[in-house]
């Protein structure tokens, strides 16, 4: 029982002097019943005893705190650094260059959800030593901002995205409705006829 309150004192000593001299009961039964997972079966026991230390630790001032943990673990003035790396998964079944593309719609500068997926596509490009394409969706002329196509290019620039290749959606009209065309004539394509309301 000495070994277990003596856990408990250095644990609540620690936190009471990382956080401005108040240890926090429930903070510190994390820490002891990660360190002795066999008190898991013993936690109201384990409790009771947690908030009698810290009772008594939260009492001290805080250079009486420091000086009392010096004492029992000098190490544990010392805060972790918990390191967190995220790292971006390997695309599945490429093995080779990747083409990928960011479709922002010119209707003002980049948003946020165009500026992630445009940092994280370019990351990809640079791993796969491929291609990046900027498509601009503008097939809806009433939320066109002429401006925004030279705007969209330099807020990308300055993300430090490099961009290869720009396609302006309206230029490609033909395109599309060649394409369309070979669909309804193929018989994979057809008009809706539904009615929007239902």
């Amino acid at each position: 029982m000495q070994d277990i309150e003596n856990l408990i004192k250095k644990y609540a000593l620690q936190n009471a002097v990382f956080f401005r001299g108040k240890a926090d009961p429930k903070s510190v039964i994390g820490k002891v019943l990660g360190k002795c997972p066999e008190c898991r079966g013993r936690v109201p026991e384990i409790t009771e005893i947690i908030n009698t230390v810290v009772a008594s630790v939260n009492s001290m001032n805080i250079e009486s705190q420091r000086k009392a943990l010096e004492e029992i673990d000098p190490s544990m003035l010392v805060r972790e650094k918990k390191g967190r790396r995220c790292d971006l998964p390997d695309l599945d079944g490429v093995d080779k260059k990747v083409i990928m593309r960011i479709a922002p719609g010119p209707s003002g500068p980049l948003h946020i959800g165009h500026t992630r997926v445009s940092i994280l596509n370019d990351e990809y490009v640079k791993r796969y030593k491929g291609t990046l394409v900027c498509r601009f969706e503008d097939t809806n002329p009433e939320k066109i901002e002429p401006d925004a196509y030279d705007m969209i290019s330099e807020d990308i620039e300055w993300l430090g995205v490099k961009v290869h290749r720009n396609i302006i959606q309206s230029d490609r009209f033909e395109i599309y409705y060649d394409y369309t065309k070979r669909l309804i004539e193929m018989g994979y394509g057809y008009v809706c006829t539904c009615n929007a309301d239902h």
